[in-house]
């Protein structure tokens, strides 16, 4: 729930009233605080201190609210634990207050003296338990559709309705992953996943970030879910062009990065109509972030349809073909470079990205044109191949498609 719903709630519609703020109706709603202790103020505790994020902060004690001073002190500390909105009684508000609130963006209501704080906090935290349960069977309805084979759709199209889901038109799923930087944090990570309902802190962000950004695309509620590690969006396709939706999974991810100073990649499926489909587009977002690995790139958004052949190499099942195909068509290679301490698999890898240009090659590899000529002829001779000609070169470019594809 956000600001914007708790101010349309029709049994709070007539007890609150908007003062200022109005650019923050935004801002995701989790618990109530009351922010009325006057003995901490005087021992100068700072309230921030009991804040965790998305509170609705409410401030009734004349003793406090007297004090523009006090009150700004409170706000501002508080707010930089991201609050969600502040309430304050009747009669109680300066200008001063309302117009820092304006500048910071962060929503003011006033308390009617007509809705009792028991009555708010009661209406209020039914309605969050009530949407962390739909929010639970949101999650559980998206989980069926990637995870089980037999859908009954005319079931999953009743369930979506019910929960307010729209799955008319075209989805497909984005696939947000948190890279771990070392060998030692991916350790640690797999401890955490072994430990049963523990979730990454970063990952809960994660999920919480895609939410905020793309809530103001979707007009209904947009399905998010959590799963080993990922975070996964069903996202409708006519929502926005193809341009802003890679700006706003990019500004997701380096966001994410920005947090927990973790690398954030995300890879996008292909769109399906029905929902017994969706887990393909699953497939396909999971293969793009494998993918994502192999290609060097500061890229954080990888489409399923622009990772040109390694689209195609998803497809093929079988791995012993690959590994065999590697074989037959660098083997020799390999073998040469294991028994000599050579470097001709990265010389030919190079050779065939230079389209085939020595000269471009020799400069990549910071080497004399005549070494690079002489290893060239060495791989001719081990391969017994003319490496210019067309089905040769492809057939080599292949060969190490397969091979980064099954290394990464």
């Amino acid at each position: 729930m956000n600001v914007e719903e708790l101010r349309n709630m029709p049994r709070l519609r007539a007890g609150l009233k908007l003062v200022a703020g109005e650019n923050g109706l935004d801002r995701h709603i989790r618990w109530i605080y009351f922010a009325d202790c006057i003995q901490c103020v005087r021992e100068k505790k700072n309230p921030a201190d009991y804040i965790h994020g998305e509170e609705v902060v409410i401030i009734t004690n004349v003793s406090l609210t007297d004090n523009d001073d006090i009150v700004l002190g409170l706000i501002r500390s508080m707010n930089q634990k991201n609050i969600a909105t502040v309430v304050i009684n009747e009669g109680q508000i300066s200008t001063r207050v309302a117009q820092y609130c304006e500048q910071i963006r962060l929503p003011l209501f006033e308390l009617s003296r007509d809705l009792h704080l028991i009555d708010l906090s009661q209406i209020v935290c039914q309605e969050l338990m009530q949407e962390e349960t739909r929010v639970s069977s949101r999650e559980r309805l998206f989980s069926e559709m990637l995870n089980l084979e037999d859908l009954d759709r005319t079931d999953i199209l009743a369930q979506a309705e019910y929960l307010d889901v729209n799955l008319s038109g075209q989805f497909f799923v984005v696939d947000f992953f948190v890279c771990d930087h070392t060998a030692e944090e991916q350790i640690e990570e797999k401890k955490r996943r072994k430990t049963p309902g523990s979730i990454p802190d970063e990952v809960i962000t994660l999920k919480s970030v895609v939410k905020d950004e793309f809530r103001p695309y979707v007009p209904r509620h947009m399905l998010v879910m959590e799963q080993s590690g990922h975070v996964l969006a069903l996202v409708p396709q006519d929502i926005m062009s193809h341009d802003l939706l890679e700006s706003v999974i990019d500004r997701i991810c380096r966001a994410q990065e920005e947090r927990s100073g973790k690398i954030v990649k995300a890879g996008v499926g292909l769109p399906y109509e029905y929902p017994e489909e969706f887990r393909t587009s699953w497939k396909e977002a999971k293969d793009a972030l494998k993918i994502s690995r192999i290609l060097s790139s500061d890229k954080k958004v990888f489409f399923y349809d622009s990772v040109g052949i390694y689209s195609v190499i998803t497809q093929i099942k079988s791995g012993r073909f690959m590994d065999k195909y590697v074989n037959a068509h660098l083997g020799r290679l390999f073998e040469a470079d294991r028994l000599q301490g050579g470097d001709l698999v990265h010389t030919l890898e190079v050779y065939l990205e230079c389209g085939a240009n020595a000269n471009d090659a020799a400069e990549k590899l910071f080497l004399h044109r005549n070494t690079m000529h002489y290893r060239l002829n060495k791989i001719r001779t081990i391969l017994n191949n003319e490496l210019s000609d067309l089905s040769t070169f492809l057939e080599l470019e292949l060969a190490f498609a397969f091979y980064r594809y099954r290394h990464q």
